[in-house]
């Protein structure tokens, strides 16, 4: 039903099927990715929700603490300087 240690499992699976695990990762990420983008959804509802009428409203990009997600599923730097 699975593996108590991820070693063994590495070992004993092919190449095609990793390949197959890293492909199906970046269709549909799961874990910390996954959970800071609903986060981030979220937060940019509320904002936006708060925001005086004509006041152009944020992006979700802005409320990642991972960073923008590419489609590879690295994270990729935030601009701090950058004001919202």
């Amino acid at each position: 039903m699975g593996y108590a240690n991820p070693d063994a499992m590495l070992r004993e699976m092919s190449s095609d099927q990793f390949l197959e695990w890293i492909a199906f990762y970046q269709l549909e990420p799961w874990g910390m990715a996954s959970l800071d983008w609903m986060l981030a959804h979220f937060k940019a509802l509320y904002v936006n929700s708060q925001l005086k009428k004509g006041k152009k409203p944020y992006k979700v990009g802005k409320f990642l603490t991972m960073g923008e997600t590419k489609k590879s599923g690295n994270p990729a730097p935030m601009d701090e300087d950058e004001d919202w």
